[in-house]
């Protein structure tokens, strides 16, 4: 009986791992040739943007890929969108999801973060337009891929 539900188990554990895996993985023919299109039916489309709050969320431990992210964003950030950082319309910030502060937790509630995440809030009439950027995560470690993911991203939301 015990064998029974440990084969169970793993059998129900494998395929959860292999669908996860899997979805992060498939791509439609339109992802591949161009992510930003396809990712576009997830984003609201704003006219008008008052202002682009950008958010890294992570953890205490922070793997390759986190580090990554962050610093990937922010270069793409400093690159290609200095003068609407410099004026405030795109604001950046790294927050830690596990440190207790006031400021933290109200972040973290707002955006519903959990642990290591990249958040998009285009804000338009005063009105928060948050989406949670996990296509951003395939392009964490590569460098070229990312900023050209991410400047044509944040390029089409400032329209």
């Amino acid at each position: 009986m015990n064998k029974k539900i440990i084969v169970s188990s793993l059998l129900l554990l494998t395929v959860i791992l292999t669908g996860c895996s899997g979805q992060a993985n498939s791509q439609n023919p339109a992802e591949k040739e161009n992510p930003v299109a396809a990712e576009q039916s997830e984003i609201k489309e704003v006219s008008k943007v008052d202002k682009i709050e950008i958010i890294d969320f992570h953890s205490i431990r922070r793997c390759a890929s986190c580090l990554g992210m962050e610093k990937n964003t922010k270069e793409t950030l400093d690159k290609y969108f200095k003068n609407e950082l410099e004026s405030g319309k795109i604001t950046f910030q790294t927050i830690n999801v596990e440190e207790s502060n006031p400021k933290n937790m109200a972040l973290v509630q707002k955006y519903q973060a959990t642990g290591s995440s990249l958040f998009i809030n285009v804000i338009q009439n005063g009105e928060d337009h948050i989406e949670q950027d996990a296509n951003a995560w395939r392009f964490a470690l590569r460098d070229e891929q990312f900023q050209a993911y991410f400047k044509e991203k944040i390029t089409n939301l400032l329209k």
